[in-house]
């Protein structure tokens, strides 16, 4: 289990730290909480790359499952987007980890994300797993 946590702590440094190679009309890093069918969550987003409509970021978030008893967990994925405007298509795909537990799971997640291409408020929403349906309210930089 520390190896576990220690490697997911590392790899979230290493995103925070690594040298943006994307466009500068993107949000380089944001921030934003969701709620789901039977989660919350806190998560983290880094720009990693931008080409055209296509616009890729790293998440990492920690939240809490509510099902016959709480569990704390942790999920590192990427999300991808599709979209030049306002509004974009989002998908996600990564792992998440069961502290009390210790299991993984996959997590996924597909939706419709509004982001301004700079600095500012984000909505999204959609369909995943382990939120069911979520909502997210956040903030990019």
């Amino acid at each position: 289990m520390r190896k576990t946590i220690l490697s997911t702590l590392t790899f979230v440094a290493l995103l925070f730290i690594s040298q943006n190679t994307a466009a500068q009309n993107k949000s380089d890093l944001l921030f934003y909480v969701s709620a789901g069918g039977f989660t919350t969550s806190a998560n983290a987003e880094k720009l990693l790359t931008t080409k055209g409509a296509n616009t890729v970021y790293a998440n990492v978030g920690i939240g809490e499952i509510y099902d016959s008893s709480s569990q704390l967990y942790s999920a590192v994925s990427l999300q991808w987007l599709l979209g030049r405007r306002n509004i974009q298509f989002e998908s996600g795909l990564g792992v998440g980890i069961g502290f009390e537990e210790t299991e993984l799971f996959p997590d996924f997640e597909i939706g419709l994300r509004y982001q301004k291409p700079k600095k500012g408020w984000l909505l999204r929403g959609g369909v995943g797993f382990p939120e069911l349906i979520y909502f997210s309210l956040g903030y990019g930089f």
